[in-house]
């Protein structure tokens, strides 16, 4: 009775298993079928099943073929006792327990638990093995790079597809002979034991059948063993032993002999163990293996240590040289920048006038507003809605009449968890509230009189100030913050917004969703862990559930082999919105090239991914720019990419060089400009990205800037991405790195390189210069009073011409509330610096007359005259004395600024009436006559 009680649960468990195996398989192809990437799950669990069904196979059949060995080779054992029908006197004998266990590997039992032992290693192992279905399809489809390594000639292809998958077996099939080993070594141990003990005559056959069929076991181990260490010594390219990774001059005249020896041993000792068959010595089967493992931890670890510390150490650049020539071609290679240009850059300080005129567009363009403040402003004034949110700003470039103008855009995307919490019902989070709204969409060199951006697109529904960038479909059912799943097309309408007369409702009618009949309600029940699709009344025969609305989770549920940039950007194109999501294909196997993080040493930006913001249409467009990766990719799932030729002119238009990409060949860049073997050795040329002052942070690292401006050199302006670099132990500015998206030049690094002989202003610097700046340390001293705080925004270094300007944006903020203010700009060129309230004004300052152009202020309304001028002059500056004296520094700024624009009034109004009027002193007054 208990073990049909055990055998039903077993059962039972077992059901329920595969019925959750099945529930999620079936609901991601439904699901994969729904959004026509159906090709890519069937290949992908095709690729699965296969990988594991090929490794658990030859795991079976290496566990079964052993243990099938020794029951046979146990059911050889002679009997204790004649157990023919003839033998009388074996009747009136009892039976030893040697004798049961005799009588039972003959048996079908013995033979049905070898299956299942063998079965269930094969199982486990073909799980595992899964796992690793992407090495499995590289394996099978690798595409050569066309590069041999330096040291062996190997193409590298060989690396990144092959090396991986034959470590993994080799892993896995020395891990099953171990456990073979353990097995069998324990069976006949078992018997051998229960015959020792009883006298038993087969008892020394065990023994012998034991020693011959571990040492068949250990040979076919060492072999294995012996495959391990090629692959160890191939391995040696990865290698950070010496002054740069990858193989060192140790690693290729110490440790790369030794593994070949260890080979040569591992083969002798296969051959001692095959010998062993006939030998039947239980002390070679302890001996070789320890001496295997003695010799490549002792031997293997002191002989290289030797040879780096009496050989390399003292001749080290000489003898590492060639190596680190290797790291640094493949190290560029592996991150893009081999085919960098490197340019020349003056940085002359005879900029005039007319430089500018020459580059007006590049001014025009010149970014006032910072990405964090200006989210903040977003979020107070135009999120309209509390459940609606801004995560980010993107940077892109837009034609606007006829003329590129760099634009910042924000999506005005649905958080379901800013709802009150009573509207959190569920029908409101997956019926209700379904949706983001629209985008705002600001240029980034202008602001309102109150220093807060203006808007070419804003509000709800969005209200376009230029053709050339409506929005006519602004429902985002897919995007950065949509983590829940919702219901459309239901019995009840969707809020689309709220208007002054009450909500505006809307239906779905994209081209996503699930369709709900009553199997995939049951299931997606099941799988949502809710009875609500089946229980609710207003979902119909129409309607559909749309999951995975997250476009970061989306992509990588649809293609788990590319990594993805974290910040995906907003792109509107034919009055419609779409994500741009770039994606790269990478590598921990580079050979020589020195790894960044997590191991990754190679990278590539070879796939865009554009995804509809209401459909969640989604296409992987692919760059054939010899990248073997995506090539390899290709073949295992094609149909998968389309070629970046097929995508829409317009949306190619708004293609951007990913700044995270740019970061990474950045660092990389840090000491991997030294391309010359001794100025990398000694790093004497080591750079840093340059720092800056922003907000109230102190030094941060400046980001790369999305800048539109004409290049040296270049007829027209263009959309590019910088970063100043400076020494790494000084401040001055020593090189820009350029990346260029635009067109036919997509792709292009560009290096202009400063004169070292003469000092050029890094960004830090001229933060100093600001704080020494008696004139703008105090006005800022003065805004970071009680009440308010100053926000220093980024440091921008912009290339006119041969020369460089520098500006910075100067925000005040009111309160922690408070919504920030452009209120100044910073330029600085030269020996010049200057703080306006304009850009224009800063640049007439310094390449004008000399001076503050003489700009009127406007009328102060209700003040006409000098004498009321005056009054309210006197008014202001007993304000200020009341402020000062309370401490309130932010409302004495306030009135200081008010101030000087009746001032400014007055001086006008003198100009007009008298300008050269004299100023009399007080006289008393004459007695008359």
């Amino acid at each position: 009775m208990r073990k049909r009680l055990i055998a039903i649960i077993a059962t039972v468990f077992i059901i329920i298993a595969v019925l959750f195996q099945f529930l999620a398989l079936y609901t991601d192809w439904v699901w994969f079928h729904s959004i026509n990437f159906g090709s890519i799950f069937t290949r992908t669990l095709f690729l699965k099943v296969l990988s594991g069904a090929t490794i658990g196979l030859i795991v079976f059949i290496i566990i079964y073929i052993n243990l099938s060995i020794a029951r046979k080779l146990l059911a050889k054992t002679p009997s204790h006792n004649d157990f023919s029908e003839d033998n009388i006197e074996f009747l009136k004998k009892r039976l030893t327990t040697a004798d049961y266990i005799t009588e039972f590997v003959k048996g079908k039992y013995a033979k049905i638990i070898i299956l299942l032992a063998s079965l269930f290693f094969g199982i486990a192992a073909g799980i595992s093995g899964s796992q690793s279905w992407m090495q499995f399809a590289q394996f099978l489809n690798a595409t050569p790079f066309g590069i041999a390594d330096p040291i062996f000639g190997t193409d590298i292809g060989y690396y990144i597809f092959k090396l991986p998958f034959f470590l993994t077996i080799n892993k896995t099939l020395v891990s099953i002979s171990f456990i073979a080993a353990i097995g069998v070594a324990a069976i006949y141990y078992f018997v051998g034991l229960f015959q020792k003990f009883q006298s038993h005559p087969g008892s020394e056959r065990t023994f012998n059948s034991a020693i011959s069929h571990l040492s068949i076991i250990g040979a076919f181990a060492l072999l294995l063993k012996g495959l391990g260490y090629k692959l160890s010594a191939d391995q040696l390219m990865y290698s950070p032993r010496g002054v740069a990774f990858g193989a060192s001059y140790t690693d290729l005249y110490a440790s790369r002999p030794i593994y070949f020896l260890l080979i040569f041993m591992a083969i002798i000792g296969a051959v001692i163990f095959l010998a062993n068959i006939k030998l039947k010595r239980v002390r070679l089967l302890v001996i070789v293996p320890v001496v295997l493992i003695a010799f490549s931890t002792i031997v293997g670890s002191i002989y290289p240590s030797i040879i780096q510390s009496f050989v390399v150490k003292p001749n080290e650049l000489e003898k590492e040289s060639p190596y680190i020539e290797n790291n640094i071609t493949f190290t560029r290679q592996a991150y893009g920048l081999s085919n960098m240009a490197e340019k020349y850059f003056p940085a002359t300080t005879n900029l005039t006038k007319k430089d500018l005129d020459n580059n007006l567009n590049t001014i025009d363009n010149i970014r006032l507003h910072d990405l964090r403040p200006l989210i903040d402003t977003y979020n107070q004034i135009e999120a309209i809605r509390p459940y609606y949110d801004f995560l980010d700003v993107d940077i892109d470039r837009y034609m606007i009449n006829g003329e590129l103008r760099q634009l910042m855009l924000s999506p005005r995307e649905l958080n379901i968890e800013k709802l009150e919490g009573s509207a959190k019902t569920w029908i409101n989070t997956h019926l209700k509230y379904t949706h983001g709204q629209g985008a705002v969409v600001s240029p980034v060199n202008e602001a309102s009189a109150q220093g807060l951006p203006t808007f070419m697109v804003h509000q709800i529904p969005p209200k376009s100030y230029s053709e050339d960038i409506e929005i006519e479909q602004p429902d985002i059912y897919f995007g950065e913050q949509t983590d829940h799943y919702i219901i459309t097309n239901t019995d009840t309408p969707e809020i689309d917004f709220t208007s002054a007369d009450g909500p505006i409702t809307t239906y779905y009618t994209g081209s996503d969703g699930i369709k709900l009949n009553f199997l995939n309600k049951l299931l997606y029940s099941a799988r949502l862990n809710t009875l609500k699709l089946v229980l609710n009344q207003d979902i119909n025969s129409e309607s559909k559930l749309l999951i995975n609305r997250n476009i970061k989770d989306r992509v990588s549920k649809i293609a788990p082999f590319l990594l993805y940039d974290s910040d995906p950007y907003l792109v509107i194109n034919d009055k419609k919105l779409y994500w741009m999501i770039d994606a790269y294909t990478y590598t921990k196997y580079y050979p020589y090239s020195q790894p960044y993080q997590d191991g990754l040493n190679y990278i590539n930006n070879s796939v865009k991914v554009v995804i509809d913001a209401y459909n969640g249409t989604t296409n992987f467009y692919m760059y054939k720019n010899k990248d073997p990766l995506v090539e390899t990719y290709n073949k295992i799932f094609p149909g998968l990419f389309t070629d970046i030729s097929n995508m829409p002119a317009g949306l190619k238009q708004h293609v951007r060089y990913p700044e995270t990409l740019f970061k990474v060949q950045s660092q990389m860049l840090l000491h991997y400009h030294m391309t010359d073997v001794n100025t990398f050795f000694y790093k004497d040329d080591a750079w840093k990205v340059a720092n800056e002052v922003y907000s109230q942070s102190g030094q941060v690292q400046v980001d790369p800037t999305y800048l539109l401006m004409r290049l040296p050199d270049e007829d027209k302006e263009e959309f590019i991405l910088m970063l100043p670099f400076t020494p790494a132990e000084r401040n001055n500015l020593v090189a820009l790195m350029a990346a260029r998206m635009d067109n036919e030049h997509y792709g292009e690094l560009v290096l202009y390189q400063l004169p070292r002989q003469e000092f050029i202003n890094g960004t830090l610097n001229i933060e100093n210069r600001i704080d020494q700046d008696t004139e703008i340390s105090q006005q800022l001293t003065l805004w970071s009073q009680q009440g308010s705080g100053v926000i220093r925004g980024n440091m921008l270094v912009i290339p006119i011409e041969q020369s460089l300007l520098y500006v910075e944006p100067i925000y005040l903020k009111a309160s922690a509330q408070g919504l920030p203010e452009l209120k100044r700009i910073v330029v600085a060129y030269g020996d010049v610096l200057v703080m306006e309230k304009t850009l224009d004004e800063a640049l007439l300052r310094i390449f004008g007359e000399g001076k503050k152009p003489d700009i009127p202020e406007p009328p102060i309304e209700g003040y006409d005259t000098i004498k009321e001028l005056a009054t309210y002059a006197k008014q202001l500056y007993a304000k200020m004395n009341s402020a000062s004296q309370a401490g309130n520094w932010a409302e004495y700024g306030k009135h200081l600024e008010e101030l000087s624009k009746v001032l400014a009034q007055l001086e006008s109004k003198a100009n007009e009436i008298a300008p050269t009027a004299p100023v009399l002193p007080d006289t008393p007054d004459q007695p008359t006559e």
